[in-house]
């Protein structure tokens, strides 16, 4: 059976990066929404909403044109129509939003000097805009964060200079560079404010703390 170009689309943008994924499955549903209403079409759509975390356009696409006796079309529904009961929409993808003008210069990092080799960061294709300072950033932070606010994008800048962590009471999972790093408080308070997580890359050298520091209780629970 040959593969729909829309389908094709699909399979190629669950192989990108999380976030140049989520643009992707954006522009992707922008374009079938625009096109002939096809079976396939509804399926792909289904597909694109569910992993995107719409459940109700992702139920309301398949049910048009799913067949209650196949076995595999009724599992699909039940799933979605259990995530629609429990969750809705709450916790689904937001739509990246495009920066017109876009000027970025990695700042330095005192205890990580390869930020992008390390992980914690990643290049986009289309500028962003930083949920922090409101301007345009090609490269974005890509690790794990509590936030008092809803936050979707931060740029390199607002974490080094500590502005991320002041203004939206945002703290960034940390690394452990070696035991001493976090024997003085000063030390420990420094790097969760002005340094982004550092993914586990072993070239680096570095492993996961499993824990937040200075997390404030209003914060609890807001992990994006």
């Amino acid at each position: 059976m040959k593969i729909s170009e829309f389908r094709q689309r699909y399979i190629e943008a669950m192989k990108m990066s999380e976030r140049s994924k989520i643009a992707e499955l954006f522009r992707l549903a922008d374009d079938l929404e625009s096109v002939e209403k096809t079976e396939e079409n509804y399926r792909i759509l289904s597909d694109v909403f569910s992993y995107l975390g719409y459940y109700t356009k992702a139920y309301h696409y398949l049910s048009e044109v799913a067949n209650p006796q196949d076995m595999k079309d009724a599992k699909k529904l039940y799933h979605l129509k259990d995530r629609l009961e429990c969750e809705g929409d709450r916790y689904a993808s937001k739509r990246p939003r495009k920066a017109k003008d876009c000027s970025i210069k990695m700042p330095n990092f005192k205890y990580c000097s390869q930020p992008l080799e390390a992980g914690v960061f990643e290049k986009v294709d289309t500028p962003e805009v930083c949920d922090c300072c409101g301007k345009g950033t090609s490269v974005i932070y890509s690790g794990p964060f509590y936030s008092v606010e809803d936050i979707n994008v931060l740029c390199p800048k607002c974490i080094a200079s500590g502005k991320a962590s002041k203004d939206l009471m945002a703290n960034l999972w940390i690394m452990q560079f070696f035991p001493l790093l976090f024997q003085k408080n000063t030390k420990k308070n420094y790097v969760a404010e002005h340094h982004p997580t550092m993914g586990g890359n072993k070239n680096i050298g570095l492993t996961i703390v499993g824990i937040s520091v200075n997390l404030s209780p209003m914060s609890v629970g807001k992990k994006l």
